[in-house]
């Protein structure tokens, strides 16, 4: 093989593509494309990280509240069951109910 031949030869042989062929092979949209993702997705991991954070405090938030509720809650009926408890107590300690006169009793509670 000649000189000429062997040049001939590497003339008709494609070109490797040089280090980041890929990327260049790419049409333009397709670069832009890929510049948006890379820019995006930072965004969007932040957010997602953000909506969680305060997902978790709202979570923690509303089970302090609840928490406070129940035990208000809990305290006034406990509050009413001992009004109620007092009031039964000096009820059946009415002579009119002690004796337990039907008529002295409804009279009473009538009255009452």
């Amino acid at each position: 093989m000649t000189g000429s031949d062997a040049e001939a030869q590497a003339a008709e042989r494609p070109a490797a593509p040089p280090s980041g062929g890929r990327i260049r092979r790419l049409g333009l949209r397709a670069r832009v494309a890929v510049i948006v993702l890379l820019v995006a997705a930072p965004l969007v991991a932040g957010n997602v990280l953000r909506l969680t954070i305060d997902r978790e405090a709202a979570r923690a938030a509303a089970t302090d509240e609840t928490e406070r509720l129940a035990t208000l809650v809990a305290g006034a009926a406990r509050e009413y069951f001992a009004a109620a408890r007092h009031a039964l107590l000096a009820i059946a300690a009415t002579p009119q109910v002690r004796d337990l006169d039907p008529a002295a009793c409804t009279t009473y509670l009538q009255d009452l």
